[in-house]
């Protein structure tokens, strides 16, 4: 009888033993299995993390100003404007000579570059494309160079009709530029009337407003009204018989 005692209580104990161990299995488990799940969570939360961060720092990258370089400006040291200032005068003019009413602006430049004028001012020997005005069909080639480099110029249509009761009057913008370069100005279609005009304002504020045209009294370019404000670096050949200058160069 004892011994039956003994055994139940032996079993009971090992069962009691057994019961515990299950359940410090099952907690281990569980505990186990739900770290591996918040490791697993965690993992890439941090890794989208780690990439937004790294998207939001290229962003910020890519938001930074780009410093874009300013184009270019032509500006060549043209010696004659030392000229110009001694006299007083707010620009120089050449003309050119004659050219085909058709031509292009390569034709103008070539016909300027083929010209004496091209030893006078080799400092101008590269104008560019921009600075070749060409206003339509024009028989006359101005090279204007202003004396200040850092006027504003404009050259314009010259408009003269009942519009403004043939008073004239500044019409399309050809050409405008704040650096006072020198332009070659292919204009006028008529001797009677030019075509253009040019403006000129310089650092001091003077103003200077001229129409480059050849005067029909001797030949020469006109700068009536505007002596003293333009001037004259054109050759000329004096013509005693006609009493008048022609142009060098230009078709007799």
């Amino acid at each position: 009888m004892k011994r039956a005692m003994i055994a139940i209580a032996i079993l009971a104990a090992m069962m009691t033993v057994t019961a515990c161990s299950d359940d410090v299995v099952v907690s281990a488990g569980q505990e186990t299995s739900e770290v591996t799940q918040e490791q697993s969570t965690t993992q890439p939360v941090t890794s989208a993390t780690t990439s937004a961060a790294a998207t939001s720092a290229t962003e910020a990258e890519s938001s930074e100003p780009v410093e874009v370089p300013e184009p270019e400006v032509w500006d060549p040291a043209v010696i004659q404007r030392q000229v110009m200032q001694d006299e007083g005068c707010m620009c120089g003019v050449a003309y050119i000579g004659f050219v085909d009413g058709e031509s292009t602006k390569d034709d103008c430049r070539n016909i300027f570059y083929n010209s004496r004028y091209a030893e006078d001012f080799e400092f101008i020997t590269d104008i560019p494309d921009e600075n070749v005005i060409d206003t339509g069909i024009g028989y006359e080639l101005y090279l204007i160079i202003p004396q200040d480099t850092g006027a504003t110029v404009s050259v314009n249509e010259w408009v003269f009709d009942e519009s403004n009761d043939f008073m004239g009057a500044a019409g399309e913008v050809y050409y405008r530029s704040e650096n006072g370069a020198p332009v070659l100005v292919k204009c006028n279609f008529s001797d009677i009337m030019p075509s253009t005009v040019v403006n000129i304002v310089d650092s001091s504020g003077n103003t200077l407003s001229w129409s480059p045209s050849l005067s029909l009294k001797d030949g020469s370019v006109s700068r009536y009204g505007v002596e003293n404000q333009v001037y004259d670096f054109t050759h000329y050949i004096y013509n005693e018989t006609y009493d008048c200058y022609m142009i060098e160069g230009d078709p007799q």
